[in-house]
């Protein structure tokens, strides 16, 4: 393998979407996050399980000054308020890097994205679109992820894309800054 396929990052973005990262995954990343940690710049491990300990083993990466991540996608990655007040005490501690967060389908109730909206009216944050569409009823569960990730790996559920697209449309909640 060439060097650029063996760094997953090597053009600033690392996907890593739906494919089974665990809170020991996040550590791994985590770790490897350490060893360049201004050139990466975007981060998508949407549709995994890190849940909130993984979540919070990237805050603490976060909360470095050194890490200048614009964007990330934790979609689907059932993250609680628990998981959102680690992600907002990152914000607090290292708040001018982080300009976009997803984290659409997880179950951050009330008080999570009120901790994050916060970060959102904050003029020292750099914050400005917050995802946390969550769906309702529609929302992402164990089952449904795993047919989520059915379908992102053999793209033979076309029906299902549909709905997931639909659901999307019609749920849509999104947080924008609307002035600085």
């Amino acid at each position: 393998k060439t060097s650029n396929e063996m760094q997953p990052w090597s053009d600033a973005r690392s996907k890593l979407s739906g494919c089974m990262v665990t809170e020991e995954g996040c550590g791994h990343v985590s770790s490897a996050l350490s060893s360049n940690p201004s050139h990466l710049r975007e981060l998508d491990l949407s549709y995994n399980h890190p849940g909130d300990s993984g979540v919070k083993l990237l805050s603490e990466k976060l909360e470095d000054s050194n890490y200048s991540l614009d964007k990330i996608k934790l979609s689907g990655c059932m993250v609680t308020e628990e998981g959102c007040g680690h992600v907002s005490s990152a914000l607090s501690s290292n708040p001018s890097h982080l300009r976009e967060l997803d984290l659409s389908y997880n179950h951050p109730g009330d008080s999570g994205v009120q901790l994050l909206s916060e970060k959102l009216e904050d003029p020292n944050c750099s914050l400005d679109t917050l995802n946390v569409d969550h769906g309702g009823e529609s929302r992402i569960t164990a089952g449904s992820r795993k047919c989520m990730s059915i379908y992102t790996h053999t793209h033979q559920m076309p029906v299902f894309s549909h709905w997931i697209q639909t659901q999307h449309t019609l749920n849509s909640f999104f947080l924008r800054r609307t002035e600085r």
